[in-house]
């Protein structure tokens, strides 16, 4: 399928939106005898799964793992705590590659109950020790990084470089790429 017909079926305005997930996904594109980028039908395939998984509010580029039909083809590099006693085994590699069915309800019992045994609740003030990392680092957060840990995009008043909200200030220090880049403060009130 050529790229603007991929355009198209994704509701995509820009070339570049595509081309960043495209990029994300690690694939290249075949091109025809014109020097056209198409897409095979494998890679459709992931790129439907990323357009569905792209859908969910608050997903990005980054989160997403492909799915294929013997099972996930990409593996989440972050350690799981196994000392739970939960553990993922693998018999063997050809089981692996083309697993029947209950070889595959079984990966995924077994995946499904390590993910549970590793996931924690969040506390709701869980955002207040990573504004404490950046405040004491010294480290610059990007517009999208604060709005992801306070729940709103810090703007400035009229003439002001600083916002504030509840014990928290973000001050305005220049560009990361394209976005604003914020210095965070705590406020410490004395009582």
């Amino acid at each position: 399928m050529k790229v603007t017909e991929l355009l198209n079926r994704y509701r995509l305005k820009t070339r570049q939106a595509f081309y960043d997930r495209v990029k994300s996904l690690d694939i290249v594109l075949p091109k025809d005898a014109r020097g056209h980028s198409y897409a095979t039908p494998e890679q459709i395939n992931l790129l439907d799964q990323l357009h569905d998984y792209l859908r969910t509010p608050g997903t990005t580029l980054s989160g997403f793992v492909p799915v294929s039909p013997t099972g996930v083809v990409q593996v989440v590099d972050t350690p799981l705590d196994t000392s739970n006693g939960t553990s993922i085994t693998q018999s063997n590699e050809k089981n692996l590659e083309y697993p029947d069915e209950n070889q595959s309800l079984e990966l995924l019992e077994q995946l499904v109950g390590a993910i549970a045994a590793n996931i924690q609740a969040k506390s709701p003030i869980w955002y207040h020790d990573e504004l404490e990392k950046a405040a004491i680092g010294g480290w610059l957060l990007s517009t999208a990084e604060i709005k992801h840990l306070i729940g709103v995009k810090p703007y400035c008043k009229k003439g002001s470089d600083v916002y504030e909200r509840g014990s928290w200030q973000f001050i305005k220090v220049g560009k990361i790429g394209g976005a604003t880049a914020w210095r965070v403060k705590k406020i410490i009130m004395e009582i």
